[in-house]
């Protein structure tokens, strides 16, 4: 039995250490997208407009980055239901 727990603390250890790397890749991602807005707006004060299709293009792509990333994440979360939960309050008291 003692071999079985360490096999699974090694798991979880594991699936903690890549569940931190992809919450950390998640606040890249939403920088990122910070970064465009930054762009966006600088080509548009600069009347650069033709560029800012090209980046609000390249924002969206990040945005999709950050749901698939936190679809990954919720498969090494075991709290998913809770979070689901909290989703869906919230989603009923921003509708009102």
């Amino acid at each position: 039995m003692k071999i079985l727990s360490e096999k699974l603390t090694v798991k979880e250890s594991k699936d903690s250490s890549l569940a931190d790397m992809i919450y950390d890749a998640i606040i890249d991602e939403w920088q990122t997208i910070k970064l465009y807005d930054e762009i966006i707006g600088a080509a548009k004060a600069n009347g650069i407009d033709k560029i800012v299709d090209v980046i609000d293009d390249i924002k969206e792509e990040e945005n999709r980055h950050v749901g698939q990333l936190q679809q990954v994440l919720s498969t090494l979360n075991r709290d998913i239901k809770p979070i689901a939960a909290g989703e869906k309050e919230a989603k009923g008291q921003v509708e009102k």
